[in-house]
């Protein structure tokens, strides 16, 4: 994706990008594994949360329609993560990205468990669905396969990456990885990405 805000870490990437996107009135179905800082960052956001049935897209689309059938015209921020680091599993990504689509929803994917890891050229399961730079917004963190510290939110607006960085209160209050963080997770990242 084109348009990146980088965090400290991949926490505060999570957090971020949902308190920054999503307002008391809109919903978020997730699912109910999902991790921690997206949890969190749900529950600071609004209290419009439908939890569905983990890795199980029959169930996440029954939340959404939900939701839409009870709010025609309302934001919906579907929530998942690529691989699932308690149980090392993945949903369809491809399927749940085109449901999302067909009610409107908006779908955040966080790679932070095996991006540079897993997949051709370290692209994680995105990469083996051959789903790279489809899915509406994607975060991660530096801090698993590229050992440093640091996040990120990817987005394919600028205007939605303008708007977290304007409206993401982590970003704007914190101080910025540092250069080194940035030049160590750059190196992991050509590592992961050629035949070594």
């Amino acid at each position: 994706m084109d348009h990146v805000v980088s965090f400290t870490s991949g926490w505060t990437a999570g957090f971020s990008a949902i308190t920054a996107l999503v307002r008391e009135h809109d919903h978020i179905v997730m699912d109910v594994y999902s991790h921690a800082c997206l949890q969190q960052g749900a529950a600071a956001a609004t209290r419009k949360i439908a939890r569905f049935r983990h890795r199980d897209n029959v169930s996440a689309e029954r939340q959404i329609r939900k939701a839409r059938e009870s709010d025609p015209e309302g934001g919906i921020l579907v929530i998942t993560e690529t691989l699932f680091s308690m149980d090392s599993d993945s949903p369809n990504i491809g399927e749940l990205q085109d449901i999302c689509h067909h009610y409107g929803a908006t779908l955040l994917v966080d790679c932070a468990h095996d991006l540079g890891a897993l997949g051709p050229g370290g692209t994680g399961r995105l990469g083996i669905e051959q789903r790279i730079g489809t899915v509406d917004m994607l975060i991660g963190c530096f801090s698993k396969a590229f050992a440093t510290s640091g996040g990120f939110v990817a987005v394919r607006e600028e205007k939605v990456r303008q708007y977290i960085r304007a409206f993401s209160g982590p970003y704007l209050f914190s101080t910025g990885p540092s250069p080194i963080q940035t030049a160590v997770a750059l190196a992991a990242l050509r590592v992961s990405a050629s035949p070594e």
